[in-house]
């Protein structure tokens, strides 16, 4: 059996994963500061 991920399916990952890479991951940290100052401010 061939569990490989079609040729489509694989450039569409490749798109989501270097998405995730650029613009989610290097943002992760001020997100959660931003959420711990609203929390601290008293507005969960």
């Amino acid at each position: 059996m061939d569990f490989d991920y079609a040729l489509k399916v694989q450039a569409l990952r490749d798109k989501l994963l270097a998405f995730f890479d650029e613009h989610i991951y290097p943002n992760e940290r001020a997100f959660g500061e931003e959420i711990a100052a609203n929390r601290a401010a008293g507005n969960a």
